[in-house]
């Protein structure tokens, strides 16, 4: 079964995973607009509220992720502000893919179908 605003949300799911990936953090004006772009464009196509609120997280920490200072707020101890922003969008970004698993899941359930195959 195919849910087209589950693939498009998926695309920009990918899109935010590689973003974070790839990217090194940092004043990259060019990467936090891109990253602003994605969550909004998915936040219009999926109509959950908990994907939202990842959004939402993910685009705030893409400002300080990409940012010329506001990384350095994050700072803990040893571990600079981009690897801990790193690892927090990483998290939300597959919380994100989880939640959006979960929703399709729920919407593949046929009413009164079991969950799982009967053995005869």
């Amino acid at each position: 079964m195919s849910f087209p605003d589950l693939e498009e949300a998926r695309q920009y799911h990918q899109s935010l995973r590689e973003l974070v990936l790839y990217r090194t953090g940092g004043a990259d004006p060019r990467a936090r607009t891109e990253a602003a772009r994605l969550c909004r464009l998915a936040g219009e196509i999926i109509e959950d509220e908990q994907c939202r609120e990842y959004l939402r997280l993910i685009r705030d920490r893409s400002a300080d992720f990409f940012s010329d200072d506001a990384h350095l707020r994050w700072q803990r101890s040893t571990l600079s502000g981009i690897y801990v922003l790193r690892l927090q969008l990483l998290r939300t970004v597959d919380a994100l893919g989880l939640r959006l698993d979960s929703i399709e899941q729920a919407r593949a359930r046929i009413p009164g179908r079991p969950e799982r195959p009967q053995m005869l």
